[in-house]
């Protein structure tokens, strides 16, 4: 497990929802400069606290949202990753870096499918699955498999957000 402490730099973020970004991608030639890199992702949805969690290439990350200023900018912190398989107290570490209740029912060491499915069973949280395109030199384009709505409530329940890319700044 990789520790995160005060020391640690945080990032100034912001997002943008869209049925498709590439329209944005064409203005700045972003879509002809680089090629893209794809990676499945599965971001765990907080509806309890604003904080972030994803898993990408078997590893765990949990980001904590510290503040967001007048026009949006979000401010995260690493706050936890390890790769799984997970020991019990590590996936435990992990739940409290989010701010939530310990699961339940976990055994000695914690594999990514018996993970989701402890996730499956928590009102808290709910996972995501997303297919991430990200070219060298630029941040992250997420095209969801489903559409989602952000769980802190910054968008309306119903609102149709299939796609979304992130960039820190």
């Amino acid at each position: 497990m990789r520790q995160f402490d005060s020391t640690n730099a945080s990032r100034w973020e912001w997002r943008t929802f869209g049925v498709t970004l590439s329209d944005i991608e064409a203005k700045i030639g972003l879509a002809a400069r680089i090629a893209p890199r794809q990676s499945d992702e599965i971001y765990l949805l907080n509806f309890a606290t604003p904080h972030s969690a994803k898993i990408r290439g078997g590893v765990f990350e949990v980001k904590r949202l510290l503040q967001v200023d007048s026009n949006g900018l979000e401010q995260w912190s690493p706050a936890f990753k390890a790769r799984f398989p997970l020991s019990a107290p590590m996936a435990q570490s992990a739940v409290a870096a989010l701010d939530l209740r310990p699961l339940t029912t976990l055994r000695e060491v914690c594999d990514l499918e018996e993970f989701l499915d402890l996730v499956a069973n928590d009102k808290a949280l709910a996972a995501a699955f997303a297919l991430s395109m990200t070219r060298k030199g630029a941040e992250p384009f997420h095209d969801w498999a489903r559409p989602v709505s952000r769980p802190n409530g910054k968008f309306a329940p119903n609102a149709d957000h299939a796609c979304g890319a992130s960039k820190p700044i």
